[in-house]
Protein backbone atom coordinates (compact mmCIF):
# COMPACT_ATOMS: atom_id res chain seq x y z
CA UNK A 1 0.00 0.00 0.00
CA UNK A 2 3.01 2.06 0.72
CA UNK A 3 4.46 1.72 -2.34
CA UNK A 4 0.97 3.20 -4.07
CA UNK A 5 0.79 6.25 -2.44
CA UNK A 6 4.72 6.75 -3.51
CA UNK A 7 3.78 6.51 -6.71
CA UNK A 8 1.03 8.36 -7.09
CA UNK A 9 3.39 11.22 -5.13
CA UNK A 10 5.77 11.03 -7.92
CA UNK A 11 3.41 11.06 -10.42
CA UNK A 12 1.85 14.34 -8.98
CA UNK A 13 5.40 15.51 -8.16
CA UNK A 14 6.42 15.13 -11.86
CA UNK A 15 2.58 17.16 -12.99
CA UNK A 16 2.99 20.74 -14.14
CA UNK A 17 -0.02 23.36 -13.83
CA UNK A 18 -1.56 24.45 -17.14
CA UNK A 19 -2.87 27.97 -17.57
CA UNK A 20 -6.24 29.02 -17.05
CA UNK A 21 -6.06 31.29 -20.24
CA UNK A 22 -4.52 29.51 -22.98
CA UNK A 23 -4.28 25.85 -21.66
CA UNK A 24 -0.75 25.77 -22.13
CA UNK A 25 1.33 23.77 -19.08
CA UNK A 26 3.45 26.06 -17.17
CA UNK A 27 6.83 25.47 -15.65
CA UNK A 28 5.21 25.33 -12.01
CA UNK A 29 4.94 21.85 -10.30
CA UNK A 30 1.11 20.82 -9.49
CA UNK A 31 2.13 20.62 -5.63
CA UNK A 32 3.34 23.80 -5.45
CA UNK A 33 1.89 25.46 -2.39
CA UNK A 34 0.38 28.67 -4.33
CA UNK A 35 1.97 31.26 -2.04
CA UNK A 36 5.28 30.02 -3.81
CA UNK A 37 4.13 30.40 -7.10
CA UNK A 38 5.06 32.73 -9.70
CA UNK A 39 1.97 34.18 -12.04
CA UNK A 40 -0.88 32.61 -9.92
CA UNK A 41 -3.95 34.93 -9.19
CA UNK A 42 -5.81 34.19 -6.06
CA UNK A 43 -9.77 33.54 -7.60
CA UNK A 44 -8.61 32.75 -10.89
CA UNK A 45 -5.48 30.31 -10.90
CA UNK A 46 -2.14 29.62 -12.31
CA UNK A 47 -1.21 31.74 -16.09
CA UNK A 48 1.60 30.98 -17.76
CA UNK A 49 4.27 33.90 -18.21
CA UNK A 50 2.90 35.20 -21.66
CA UNK A 51 -0.80 35.24 -20.55
CA UNK A 52 0.46 37.20 -17.44
CA UNK A 53 1.83 39.59 -18.92
CA UNK A 54 -0.62 40.27 -21.72
CA UNK A 55 -2.02 41.65 -18.20
CA UNK A 56 0.19 43.20 -16.50
CA UNK A 57 2.73 44.99 -18.08
CA UNK A 58 4.83 45.87 -15.17
CA UNK A 59 4.98 43.30 -12.89
CA UNK A 60 8.50 43.07 -12.38
CA UNK A 61 7.98 46.60 -10.55
CA UNK A 62 5.79 44.43 -8.39
CA UNK A 63 2.47 46.25 -9.32
CA UNK A 64 -0.89 45.09 -9.00
CA UNK A 65 -3.54 43.98 -11.49
CA UNK A 66 -6.62 46.50 -12.08
CA UNK A 67 -9.77 45.99 -11.22
CA UNK A 68 -10.33 46.26 -14.61
CA UNK A 69 -7.61 43.75 -16.12
CA UNK A 70 -8.95 41.15 -13.22
CA UNK A 71 -12.37 41.49 -14.32
CA UNK A 72 -11.37 40.18 -17.53
CA UNK A 73 -9.13 37.87 -16.15
CA UNK A 74 -12.05 36.39 -14.52
CA UNK A 75 -14.12 36.10 -17.60
CA UNK A 76 -11.00 34.84 -19.52
CA UNK A 77 -10.74 32.13 -16.97
CA UNK A 78 -14.32 30.93 -17.43
CA UNK A 79 -13.72 29.97 -20.76
CA UNK A 80 -12.35 27.15 -21.54
CA UNK A 81 -9.20 27.38 -23.39
CA UNK A 82 -10.18 24.95 -26.35
CA UNK A 83 -13.22 27.21 -26.64
CA UNK A 84 -11.71 30.43 -27.32
CA UNK A 85 -11.08 32.36 -30.04
CA UNK A 86 -8.10 34.37 -28.47
CA UNK A 87 -4.78 34.31 -29.15
CA UNK A 88 -2.36 35.34 -26.10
Amino acid sequence: MKKMYQTVEVELNARMETCVLCGLETTVPYLQPVELRKYFVHGCGQLCSACYHSLVTDSDKGDRMTNEQLEELLKMSAVKPDESSRDL
